[in-house]
Formats: structure tokens, C-alpha cells, sequence
């Protein structure tokens, strides 16, 4: 997709609007915006990894015709792991025989096969004939944003409060977990700091639960979610 995109420089320059320039090396897209802003994309669809730890949003190209394969997998991991925002771009759409149903179908294939991408978005497309390949670099730039956003302290905590009250967390015996404040201590990808009394008692299924919280409240739409736990005694979200 990106050796397509960048091929020919006159479609590319319509294309990219408000982009100033592109620039392809080692298979990494480098764009560059008019205001100064830019990231780097990459585009992952073999056993060359090292591409991923220089760029900022990876799309992860899958076969159409082949559906999720092993390789697909590992790869995919690799970048979620890598903290990398990331778009599932499924390739080869035109050798597709579709009906009313086929995009529903490919979308709960796909969700099935890659659970722990549930927050990247999916993009069908055909690189050969061009369809929606116009799509990308606008998702890459929505994404792009969602991977460098903050969120203000007080706004978090407001929804964290909120979350504890839906849905308290559950301790251990006579032990009772108390979330107190939250804050975000980075971007690329958004990094957030629990303040908790009892940091081991916090069970990885309660964190689900809250990165669900965020993401339903601000979005981080293709970008994966840090939260680590830190030991706190009594300071109250605010």
C-alpha cells in the first residue's frame, strides 16, 4: 500500500491535501505536514520487523483472500506490544465475492482471530485497482492524533470516579482496593499512573475494565492504552 501510494507523486500531492511532502525509505513513510507536524507509518506485511520500532502508525496488511494467518498474528502482537497505533488494512478487496454480509463477516473474523486489537480500526482496500486506498493516509492522520493525545487531569479523574461507582473494585478478604487519582505521565502511546492502596491485589481484568472506561470517554481510537499501578495511602481522585 505504501510502495503504491508513493509511486506516483502527482495523485499522492491530491491526495494528501494538507501533507507537504512524502518520503518512502526502508519500507517507513515518512509524512511531513505544513504546520511542521509529521510521523513516520510503516506498512507490515512480512518478516521484517525492525521497520516498526521507527514508526509511529503501522498498518498491519492482511490478505484478503487468506484471511488471518499465523504470521499475521505474531506480527500484529509484535506491534501491540511495540505500543505502536496501528490500523488492520485488509488488502486484495476486489477478488473478494461479496454480498450484504461479507464486510460483517470479515469484521468478526478479524476481531475474533486479533482480540487484543479491538480498538484498531479496519480498512478494506485493493492496492491493484486503487479502491479506497484514498482512505488511508486520512486514517493514519485521525490515528496519529488519537496516539498523541492528553487528556486533562481533572477530566480524567471525573471519569475515573465515575467508573468506580458503576463498577468498584473488587478486593481480597478483608482487604479493600481503593483507586485514589489517576494522571497521564505520557503520549505515543497514551501512559497512565494509578494511584492505588493495595497495587497487587488490582486484577488485570479490573484494568480492562477501566482502559474500556477511558476509551468509551476519549476515544485513543487505533492507539494502544498503558496503565501501570503506583503505591498510594490516601489521596482521593479529585
Amino acid at each position: 500500500v505504501l510502495e503504491r501510494l508513493a509511486v506516483d507523486r502527482a495523485p499522492l500531492a491530491a491526495l494528501l491535501g494538507q501533507h507537504s511532502s512524502v518520503m518512502l525509505k526502508d519500507n517507513v513513510l515518512e509524512v511531513l505536514f505544513g504546520s511542521g507536524r509529521g510521523f513516520f507509518v510503516t506498512s507490515i506485511q512480512d518478516k521484517d520487523l525492525r521497520a516498526v520500532e521507527r514508526a509511529d502508525v503501522v498498518l498491519i496488511v492482511l490478505d484478503a483472500t487468506q484471511g488471518v494467518t499465523e504470521q499475521d498474528k505474531r506480527i500484529a502482537g509484535y506491534v501491540h506490544e511495540a505500543g505502536k497505533a496501528n490500523i488492520i488494512v485488509v488488502n486484495k478487496w476486489d477478488l473478494v465475492e461479496k454480498d450484504e454480509r461479507t464486510m460483517r463477516e470479515y469484521d468478526r473474523m478479524i476481531r475474533e482471530e486479533l482480540k487484543f486489537l479491538a480498538y484498531a480500526p479496519i480498512l478494506y482496500l485493493s492496492a491493484l485497482t486503487g479502491r479506497r486506498v484514498g482512505k488511508v493516509l486520512e486514517l493514519v492522520d485521525f490515528v496519529a492524533e488519537q496516539y498523541a493525545r492528553r487528556v486533562p487531569t481533572a477530566e480524567l479523574n471525573r471519569v475515573l470516579r465515575e467508573a468506580l461507582q458503576l463498577n468498584p473494585p473488587p478486593g481480597a478478604g478483608k482487604k479493600k482496593v481503593r483507586i485514589h487519582y489517576i494522571t497521564q505521565v505520557r503520549t505515543q502511546p497514551p501512559t497512565f499512573v494509578l494511584f492505588v492502596n493495595h497495587p497487587d491485589l488490582v486484577h488485570f481484568s479490573y484494568l480492562r475494565y477501566l482502559e474500556n472506561h477511558l476509551r468509551q470517554n476519549f476515544g485513543f481510537e487505533g492507539t494502544p492504552i498503558r496503565i501501570m499501578l503506583r503505591q498510594s495511602e490516601s489521596r482521593p481522585a479529585q
